[in-house]
C-alpha cells in the first residue's frame, strides 16, 4: 500500500459518522466534519494571532469544502454565515477556523 493510499484510509476512518464525525451543512452541502474544541482552546490560549479570534475550528474532506477561502471571507455554516479566521489544507484534509458574524 502507498503512502497515499493510507492517507485516504485514515481519512475515511476520522470522518467516520458513526464514530468520530458528524453532519453538518456547508454552503448549502451536508458533508461530514469532526469539530475540535480541545485544539481550538489549545490555540487560543495564549496566542496573539487571528486564531484567537476563532469560535470554531472544523475538519473535513477538501473535496467536499468549497475551494479555500482567506481571511475574512465569509462561510455559510449550517444556515449561517461566519468570518473564515484560518484555512489549511493537507493530505485531502482542511482544517477551517471559523468566527460567528454577530452583525
Amino acid at each position: 500500500m502507498t503512502l497515499q493510499e493510507q492517507f485516504k484510509e485514515d481519512i475515511a476512518i476520522f470522518l467516520e459518522t458513526a464514530d468520530f464525525a458528524e453532519q453538518h451543512t456547508v454552503e448549502g452541502r451536508e458533508i461530514d466534519i469532526v469539530t475540535d474544541d480541545d485544539m481550538l482552546k489549545e490555540l487560543k490560549a495564549g496566542v496573539e494571532n487571528a486564531l484567537s479570534e476563532a469560535d470554531l475550528l472544523f475538519y473535513a474532506r477538501k473535496s467536499d469544502l468549497p475551494s479555500k477561502r482567506g481571511y475574512g471571507r465569509m462561510l455559510n455554516f449550517d444556515g449561517k454565515d461566519w468570518f473564515v479566521i484560518d484555512w489549511t489544507e493537507n493530505f485531502g484534509i482542511s482544517a477551517v477556523a471559523i468566527k460567528r458574524n454577530e452583525t
